[in-house]
């Protein structure tokens, strides 16, 4: 879309649908990312949500801040899915978060690696995260109200499920017994502590008054440097901190609270929202029954009757008419010189009876 950006700058209302699809997929993938319970899963709809984020930029024209969110979201997004196999490693292959908590004084290194990146997410000033969502946050006020809301509830959003989830794996005691949690080798842990310093440095790129990334992007994105609104960047980190002290709130007693087979306590406040959002919106069952159903369907049919009655059929009927007329033929084929005599015969009477009649 960036490298488009010619071709969407002619069309006012496809940059208009493109922002608020954007935005729309920002908030409803943290939506989802709010009620999982697989740790990977949260971030897999995270990473759903800046998708949102990067294309909402592109719907308001400003294409470097896309690509600035892009890359700066690529290394702390590296840095939690990575840290997230330290954690799997660490616990046994355990993916549930209902069944973790504690693992902060098993595993230190993954657990201060994990913050940075979860504080970078959440756009938690001076990480990366924070410059490139206030980019994209603070161009949003004057370019759509209702884009800026969902795109300040999104970030929210994503303090509170990343608080939620920091607070699941790492804080009180571990809730299931039945594996002895332990910090992963060096070789899984030296790229979290590059990533990590990469998630603390990477917003330099773009830094208000260098755009370091705006110039370098300059002979292909030729926009002009977004301002930086402090005010706004105030208020909504100073929200987002207070999302997150609120999802460690909820959670910090989990051995208690949160148990397989129990409900979240969010779910007590929410009530069907929660399933709502446990159930991501319903796209994956849909897409699952729809989708995959009907193709499904669409497969049997061709490989149980269209295939086998209609192709094969064809093809078996276009070789017996072949055989048929090849057999017709050789019947005409006798070898006998009064036969073809005959044949002689009825084409000169043709070829005559066709110049009497038309010459």
């Amino acid at each position: 879309m960036a490298r488009l950006d010619t071709i969407f700058t002619f069309s006012a209302t496809t940059q208009g649908w493109v922002m608020v699809l954007g935005g729309l997929t920002a908030f409803i993938a943290a939506m989802a990312a709010v009620a999982q319970y697989d740790i990977k899963r949260v971030l897999a709809y995270s990473t759903i949500s800046q998708l949102g984020f990067m294309v909402a930029a592109c719907g308001m024209g400003i294409y470097v801040a896309a690509i600035f969110h892009l890359l700066v979201h690529g290394i702390f997004k590296a840095l939690l899915f990575l840290a997230a196999g330290s954690v799997i490693h660490g616990t046994h292959d355990t993916q549930d978060m209902r069944r973790m908590g504690g693992l902060r004084s098993a595993m230190p290194l993954t657990f201060w690696t994990y913050v940075i990146g979860a504080a970078a997410l959440a756009g938690i000033f001076p990480l990366a995260g924070f410059w490139s969502k206030d980019e994209i946050i603070a161009h949003a006020v004057g370019a759509n109200f209702f884009v800026f809301i969902l795109l300040v509830t999104t970030s929210l959003l994503t303090a509170f499920y990343m608080a939620r989830q920091v607070t699941m794996v790492f804080f009180g005691r571990q809730r299931d017994p039945s594996y002895q949690a332990h910090e992963s080798p060096r070789i899984m842990t030296a790229p979290l502590i590059v990533l990590a310093i990469g998630t603390a440095v990477g917003g330099a790129i773009n830094l208000p008054q260098l755009h370091w990334l705006t110039d370098w992007l300059r002979p292909v994105l030729v926009e002009e440097p977004a301002e930086f609104n402090i005010v706004l960047a105030l208020i909504v980190l100073a929200l987002s901190l207070g999302m997150a002290y609120l999802g460690y709130l909820f959670y910090r007693n989990t051995e208690v609270q949160i148990q397989v087979g129990q409900h979240d306590p969010l779910y007590h406040y929410t009530g069907d929202i929660y399933e709502l959002a446990e159930e991501a919106w319903y796209f994956d069952r849909f897409y699952n029954r729809v989708v995959v159903g009907g193709y499904r369907h669409a497969s049997r049919f061709f490989a149980n009757i269209f295939d086998p009655q209609g192709i094969d059929g064809l093809v078996r009927g276009v070789g017996g008419l072949a055989t048929l007329a090849g057999q017709g033929v050789r019947r005409l084929q006798s070898g006998y010189v009064r036969m073809y005599a005959l044949f002689f015969l009825l084409g000169v009477i043709i070829v005559l009876g066709y110049l009497l009649m038309f010459i």
